[in-house]
Formats: structure tokens, sequence, C-alpha cells
């Protein structure tokens, strides 16, 4: 079955999938619209039946009002509910269309592109087209918490906790790739994830500030003042009601209520500490404890996916249920923005000393579990984001990645670039091996860029275990350098030949570390003259294959074909080529072994009209 065929298949899913929640979302916003109006209905009837009775003395007719005040709060709770599900077939309907829009490539235009991760001086995510408009993490990221998409993208650069790594291979690439298979083929779970994770209109929030408060040292209440808060407004009550009927004097709960203000003062620092980091932080753990939720109820296969959810599932209690118990609480902290009737609450009944100590035993109970189930959250997003080009993909392979740092050897069939469309891509094979580069030649336009890119972004996806867009990868573990995107910089005083020549440089300098590494160099030197172009690039070239390296030049050069000899066994040439007919120039993007024999550059002045 080709890729066309399979790609109009899963389409028609999203399609029958789109169109469903569609009708579901209207008939939920239907459902709502006339519960709203049954509810002021329901309210104006009880207020009418209230005010009647009571004018008129007619208890029945109070009763009958209390009844439709019932009814009045249960029509406010299922419209809740009814809003809830609409919003939730809103955005099962959006994660449809988008995803058919990643079939059909109208993917362009979604909202997170990645573009605050660019680094220009990155190895190479600037040259692969890894963040940015129409780039590698805005075409696959779902992640919907920011420590997810965060995480994505160090996992995109290869990094982690902001430090290089050395990509995954062996057993460890090999139960990433099961466990990205297994979510691909839970596509039901996978979008229900998502859209629970969706909070429109909101901007992702970091839960560092809960992650470091759990982390923080406890704010204990000692066994004196525990029983304080709980006797001292007894009392402070009970001699109000009695100076009330003038048993005592009023002397006595004044004193007793300004003593409270008092301590309620003394400690108010600590309780403050506790809820700045908390504050703003109940739709965020209401969010992640309904992600937990769906984790708790998912009997996942793999052993990856199975240890992850583990610290999930075994939590005592119920992580979600505990992270919804935490929510509560929080909310109760809120009653600090009401001046009025907090001054009361927590001068009267030491309030926010009652929320601390619920916050202080909840963090002693679970504060030590928080990070592993946050934790897990953000490993499932980045999974599921990878998930989405197993399950549209199917036909693509997930590459077999070798841990041995000798020998390099990139073996690829078919490799095409994952982010163009089904109908325009061209595949080719490449096989390097024993540590060779190639010298690609070739008319403007006619896929030398492009094949580099290919390479590269299929390396990035082998890494992270991602499929490959191949009918089969195998590949080394090495470091990506590239240098192909050169601009200058007008700040810094630096002209686009010497931005580069550092860019160049790097590579060598990478090269020289004895580690194992995959260059690729766009139109080297193409900065400069013709003749100190071909003496540089001859001499890096010479260079990069002394080092445990594998990489390819492209070059207009057609002088430097001549390495292939002088380095027999280390350097290959290959070359695209085009066709004129009738004056318009026909590309076919294939790979040729040798070197180019054709040019086009006079043809395409005359087509732009430079004649």
């Amino acid at each position: 079955m080709t890729e066309s065929i399979m790609s109009k298949d899963i389409a028609h899913v999203y399609q029958k999938r789109r169109d469903s929640f569609h009708i579901k979302y209207k008939e939920a916003k239907e459902k709502s619209n006339r519960l709203a109006t049954l509810r002021m209905i329901t309210a104006l009837i009880a207020l009418g039946l209230f005010g009647y009775g009571y004018f008129y003395n007619l208890n029945m007719v109070v009763v009958v009002a209390v009844a439709f005040t019932f009814a009045f709060v249960a029509l406010v709770k299922v419209h809740r509910d009814t809003e809830k599900k609409a919003l939730f077939f809103n955005k099962m309907e959006q994660i449809n269309e988008d995803s058919l829009a990643r079939l059909e490539n109208r993917w362009f235009n979604f909202v997170e592109d990645g573009s605050a991760y660019i680094d220009e001086d990155h190895p190479y995510t600037s040259d692969l087209n890894i963040f940015g408009r129409a780039s590698l993490f805005q075409h696959i990221n779902v992640t919907t918490t920011l420590p997810g998409q965060n995480r994505l993208a160090m996992l995109l650069a290869g990094k982690q906790d902001g430090k290089e790594v050395k990509p995954l291979a062996g057993s460890e690439l090999l139960s990433r790739q099961q466990a990205v298979q297994e979510l691909a083929s839970l596509l039901e779970w996978r979008q229900h994830f998502q859209a629970v994770g969706m909070d429109k209109g909101r901007e992702k929030e970091d839960p560092q500030k809960i992650i470091g408060w759990v982390e923080s040292p406890r704010l204990s209440l000692g066994k004196l003042q525990r029983l304080l808060i709980i006797l001292l407004p007894v009392l402070t009550i009970t001699t109000f009601v009695l100076a009330n009927y003038q048993f005592i004097s009023s002397v006595v709960p004044t004193l007793l209520l300004l003593l409270q203000i008092i301590y309620v003062a003394l400690t108010a620092k600590g309780v403050k500490s506790a809820y700045d980091v908390t504050d703003g932080a109940v739709a965020e753990l209401e969010r992640y404890a309904s992600l937990l939720k769906l984790l708790e109820n998912q009997t996942f296969r793999t052993d990856l996916l199975k240890k992850m959810a583990e610290s999930i599932q075994l939590h005592q209690g119920g992580a979600s249920k505990q992270l919804k118990s935490l929510s509560a609480i929080v909310e109760w902290s809120y009653f600090r923005h009401s001046t009025v009737l907090h001054f009361i609450l927590n001068n009267l009944l030491f309030w926010d000393l009652h929320v601390l100590k619920r916050l202080e035993k909840w963090k002693e109970e679970n504060g030590k579990a928080l990070h592993d189930w946050l934790n897990a959250v953000t490993e499932f997003e980045v999974l599921a984001s990878l998930a989405i080009l197993a399950h549209d993909h199917p036909d693509w392979a997930f590459p077999e990645v070798l841990d041995s740092e000798d020998a390099l050897l990139i073996d690829g069939k078919r490799l095409g670039h994952p982010l163009i469309s089904n109908d325009s891509r061209i595949c080719n094979d490449a096989t390097l091996e024993n540590n060779q580069s190639w010298i690609i030649t070739g008319s403007n336009m006619s896929g030398k860029s492009t094949f580099l890119r290919t390479i590269g972004i299929n390396l990035v996806l082998a890494y992270v275990g991602a499929p490959a867009c191949a009918q089969s990868l195998r590949c080394s573990r090495a470091q990506i350098y590239t240098s192909m995107r050169i601009h200058d910089d007008l700040e810094n005083h630096t002209s686009t030949f010497y931005a580069e020549l550092k860019r160049i440089k790097a590579i060598v300098d990478a090269s020289k570390a004895d580690k194992p590494l995959v260059y690729m160099i766009d139109e080297i030197f193409r900065g400069t003259n013709s003749k100190d172009r071909i003496a540089g690039a001859k001499m890096v070239i010479s260079r990069l294959c002394k080092g445990n390296t594998i990489g390819l030049v492209t070059t207009h050069d057609l002088e430097l074909s001549a390495l292939e000899e002088e380095k027999k066994g280390l350097i290959k040439n290959y070359h695209f080529t085009d066709r004129i007919i009738d004056e318009k120039i026909h590309f076919d993007y294939r790979l040729r072994s040798g070197v180019s024999t054709t040019t086009n550059a006079i043809a395409l002045m005359k087509m732009v009209g430079l004649e």
C-alpha cells in the first residue's frame, strides 16, 4: 500500500472524528443554551414564590420556593457539566482538524512553532528547521504544559536540563521506540490526554513555583500552636456570645480578639511565603489532576510507559485525587483576595493558619511524589508528540542506532524529508560508511540543500526515538554539526564569509575531540572568490577526513571532485541534475553518483527576465 493511499485512510479517520465531535459540540451547546434559559426561569420563579409567600405569610408557598431553589442548584450543576462537555467536544474537534492539517500540508500556521527556542549558534537546529515556522517542532508538538513543551524542545536539540547529551542507542532507544509505537496505537487516549491539557485563552504556566514550595523546608506548626488556633477562636466567639447576653463584660472578648489579631500579624510572614508560591495555581493543579486521572486509568503494555505511570498508579490514595485536594486547599486561600471577608475570617478564626496547616500536611504526605507525577505527565506529552509521526506515517521505519563509535555509518533506504508533503517528496538512498565524506555537486535548485537537511533531520528523529522518513535507516550515534544558513551580523560587524568561517571552525574543532561527528556543509565558502574557496574547501574537507567523522559537502566548484582520487575510499562524488525542455527547467531531485555535468544559472536568469 503506497503512502498516499495510507494517508487518505488516516485522513478519513480524522475527518470522521472531527465531524462526529462537531455534531456532539453543537448538541451540547444547544442543550447548554436550553439549560441556561431554564435556570433563569427557575430562579425567577423561586424569587417570586419567596416574595409572595413571605408577603402573604404562606408557608406552603415558601416550601415550594425552597423546592425551586434546590431545582435551580441542580440545574446549575447540570449546566456546568454540559458546558464542560461542550468545551471538551470543541477541543476534540480542533485536535482532529489540526491532525488533518498535518496530513494535508496546512500545518504551517499552528500557533506553537517553537520560535522561542531558536538559537543561531546551536550546532544544527537553525539549519535543519527544528524550530520556528515550518519546523519539525511546529509539525509534531502536541504538548499542553510548559514543562512538556520545554522538554520536547530540549530533546530535539539534543539536550537534557540544558546540557548536551548523547543520543539514545541500543536497548534504551528500543524501549523509547516501543513506547512511541504503543502511544501511536492509542489514538483516542492520546487525543483525550491532549484535550484535557488544553486550556484555551490561558498561557502555559510553569509549575516550578509549586515544586519549589514542595521542596522548601516545612513551616510546621507546633503542638501548642495547633491547639491554640482551634481553642482560642472557640473561646473568643463564646465570650462574645456571653457578653452579648451580658453574662460577662465585653472587655473580655475584645481583649481575646485583640490577642488573635496580634498573633495573626506575628505569623503573617510565614503564611505569605507559602501563599505567594501557590497563588493562581488552582487551574493548573486541576488540569494536572485531570491528566493524572487519565494516566491512572490507562493500562500500558510497554516497559517504559508502565514504569513512567507507576509513580502515579501505585500512589496510596490516588495521585489525581491528592492533587485535586491540593487544588481545593489552595482555593481556600483565595479568600485573602476579598479584603473585608478575609479580615473577619482570618482574625476571628485564624483562617490562614488553618489553610497553612493543611498545605504543610499535604506537603508532608505527598510532596516527595509531586515531582515524579509532573515529570511523568511531561514525558507522556513528549512521547505523544513523537507518536504523531508513527501514527500518521505507518510506513516510516524506526531506525537502528548503532552504539559503536568506530567506523561511522549512515545507511538509509528511500530517505525523504519528513516536512515535505507526500505528493511532493522525492526519496533517495544513501549509504555513507567507513568515515566517508561526500562531495555533492549540481545546478541551482536541483535538491542539494534539501538532501543535506533530509539526512540531518532524519538523524534527529532517529536519536530521539521517533520513526524516520525512510523505508529503513541504520546510523551511528554521533553529534550533528551543520553550516548551511549563513547570515551576516551588522550589530557585531560580522560579514557572511566571516560568519561561515566561524561556523566551519566549530565543526573542525568538534572533529578534533575524536568523538563521533556527522557534519553537513552547504555551498562551502560561498562568500569568497573561487580560487580561495577551492583551496580552503580542500583544506577543510581533508582535515575532516582525518577525524572520527562522516559528512556531506555541497558545492558548485567541480574542481573539488578531484579529492575522490586523492583520498580514495574516504571521499565520494555524487550529484543532482536537471533538464531544460522547451526553455523550461525540469528537476527530478534524484541523487546520482559522479560529478554534475549540467548548469542552469543562465537559464534561470532568463526565466526571471535577466537577459
